[in-house]
């Protein structure tokens, strides 16, 4: 999945603009805050970020609890905030952080008897993998074309697969990157019924 926006527009800490930059140097990218990055990297550094701050908050006595529920509301009229869960319980605390993270992946259920196929890949992640075990000149499905979904096509592109991308919404979103113009087909039900996952020579027909 590729960023929307550049690394110099890229931060979680108010005071300096420049610390994804930073931290991508510090990890062996060398990009300028011009580039536009994969989001696999936005990854590292909010996990990176968030352990140092939450060793500094420990550090001067802040008290952190992980709670795992899912939140029906939060209410706030002076302070503290008091937030309720769909367990009918309720908590106080000084300060709330919203993290949305993902959400799981979603797809048709004409696809559910193929998870357990071995050319079919619920996350592309890692990318490296993927390729790895894929042939040359490969067709290859993407199932969804979302932001999340747009970072596999660009890299199987580039490594000279055929891809096709099947948008369960019929929208397609504005994506800056370098492609090569591929001629495209239009994907129809009768022909994803007649796939076979169980074949792994798919990627050669």
């Amino acid at each position: 999945m590729i960023c929307n926006t550049s690394v110099g527009s890229i931060s979680v800490v108010p005071n300096n603009q420049n610390d994804f930059l930073l931290f991508l140097i510090s990890i062996g990218k060398f990009v300028t805050v011009d580039d536009f990055v994969p989001r696999y990297l936005v990854d590292l550094y909010i996990k990176n970020r968030y352990e140092l701050f939450h060793e500094i908050a420990l550090s001067k006595g802040i008290k952190i609890n992980h709670i795992k529920e899912k939140v029906q509301c939060i209410n706030y009229s002076y302070s503290p905030y008091t937030i309720k869960t769909e367990n009918k319980k309720e908590y106080l605390t000084d300060a709330v952080v919203v993290c949305s993270g993902y959400s799981n992946n979603r797809f048709l259920s004409i696809f559910e008897k193929h998870i357990k196929q071995e050319t079919f890949y619920v996350s592309p992640y890692p990318l490296k993998n993927v390729m790895e075990r894929l042939s040359k000149n490969s067709n290859v499905l993407i199932i969804g074309s979302k932001l999340s979904a747009i970072e596999t096509p660009i890299q199987l592109a580039k490594n000279k697969h055929i891809v096709t991308m099947l948008s369960p919404s019929g929208e397609l979103p504005a994506v800056r990157g370098h492609t090569v113009p591929l001629r495209t087909n239009i994907l129809r039900k009768n022909s994803l019924e007649k796939m076979d996952f169980r074949d792994l020579n798919l990627g050669k027909k």
